[in-house]
Order: C-alpha cells, then sequence, then structure tokens
C-alpha cells in the first residue's frame, strides 16, 4: 500500500521573529470528578496578549471568561502565564512510502501541517460571580453556591499550531487546578430529608481552538 509520510527537510529556516501577538480562543472547561448535576460543561472565551523575549520565551496575559462554570457562577479571569515555545518552523517535504496505512498516512500529513509546539505554565487569579441556584430530580435537590469570590487555578497548557507568516491556527488543551476550592453543593435526599454537602472539584480540564496575529 502507498502512504504519504512527512520527511523534515534537510535545512531548518527561521521566521522572522515578532516580538508581539494578539490571539483570541473559545472552547469548553470539563470538571475533574463529575459528582452533581452542576459539575458541567461550560464554555470559555478568552482574548491574549503575549509578549515574547526571544525567539522561544514570552509571558502571557489577558482576559478569560467562562459561562456557567461548573454549573455554578461565571468567573472573569486574569491569566499570568510563562509560555516556551518551538519559535522555528521546520521545512517538511511529502514523499511516498510503502507499508503503512490510510489511518497513519493521514495523521502524518496533518502532522506535517504543524510548525508551532508551545507549552504553558501559570496562573489565574479572577473573580466569581457570587450566585446560587437550585435542581431537582426525582431523588435529589442540589443547592450550588459560591462561598467567596475571589477564585484563583494553577495552570498548565499545550498548544499545537499551523503558523503561516503574522497569523497563525492553533488547538490548545490544559488543566486548570483549583486552589481555593470555594464552591459548595448542598444535597438533599427528598424521601429521608437528610443533607449532605460536594465541595469544589479539585480541577478542570480545557480544549479549544484560536487565531492569533504577530507584531
Amino acid at each position: 500500500m502507498l502512504a504519504v509520510a512527512a520527511i523534515p527537510a534537510a535545512a531548518q529556516y527561521s521566521r522572522p521573529f515578532y516580538d508581539n501577538e494578539i490571539r483570541v480562543s473559545s472552547g469548553t472547561y470539563t470538571a475533574t470528578g463529575r459528582t452533581n448535576p452542576f459539575e458541567k460543561s461550560a464554555y470559555y472565551f478568552e482574548a491574549l496578549f503575549t509578549k515574547y523575549y526571544s525567539d522561544n520565551l514570552g509571558f502571557r496575559t489577558g482576559f478569560r471568561y467562562v459561562d456557567d462554570d461548573l454549573g455554578i457562577s461565571y468567573f472573569y479571569g486574569l491569566p499570568l502565564n510563562v509560555v516556551y515555545g518551538t519559535g522555528k518552523r521546520f521545512g517538511q517535504d511529502v514523499s511516498i512510502m510503502e507499508g503503512e496505512s490510510f489511518g497513519e498516512s493521514l495523521f502524518l500529513f496533518f502532522l506535517s501541517l504543524i510548525n508551532s509546539v508551545e507549552v504553558s505554565a501559570g496562573l489565574t487569579p479572577g473573580y466569581l460571580e457570587k450566585l446560587s441556584y437550585g435542581k431537582y430530580d426525582d431523588y435529589y435537590h442540589y443547592l450550588g453556591r459560591v462561598k467567596g469570590q475571589f477564585g484563583i487555578t494553577a495552570d498548565v497548557g499545550l498548544g499545537l499550531g499551523l503558523v503561516i507568516g503574522r497569523i497563525g491556527i492553533r488547538g490548545d488543551i490544559g488543566y486548570h487546578h483549583n486552589l481555593i476550592r470555594n464552591y459548595g453543593v448542598a444535597v438533599t435526599d427528598l424521601h429521608t430529608g437528610s443533607i449532605s454537602t460536594r465541595k469544589t472539584p479539585a480541577g478542570r480540564f480545557s480544549a479549544g481552538l484560536g487565531v492569533s496575529f504577530r507584531f
């Protein structure tokens, strides 16, 4: 079977160095350890600015909005992240090889389009809109509350992107650990009247897509 594979070109080539980047992206947050009906996926939007101090290292900040975070409250955050990336594009040629499956060939083809890899780590302090909701099902009444309006997460992320000149398209995944666990959910058994409490999940996973412009 004929297959397509990506073979790195013999020489690397560097893009012009742009030390500023503006990025907008959106995606979903999903809580870990889903234990009540409030802990569902939420939509997020962020607008970020990155200052690069070298072709690889930079600092990123901006604004993040999470809609219906864990089903209890809206979150407005200020990301403060250090980023480290490849900083260079690698020319890649496509050639014909034998012995690979179609799925492997397709994976290698899309992998050949990725010319930017980035990791990030930092903190996101923010504001939780102070709300409480109630919800019923056949057996329980759930009441979710935000105990305090300050929230902060420790974040790690990985981004893969296609950068052409100044424009980039990027997919990102991340994990956001709650350093302040100030959500609470009271669960009332409608048959026995007993009440139990459940705390904030340890963290959330995120996945999203975005576009960027460097200058």
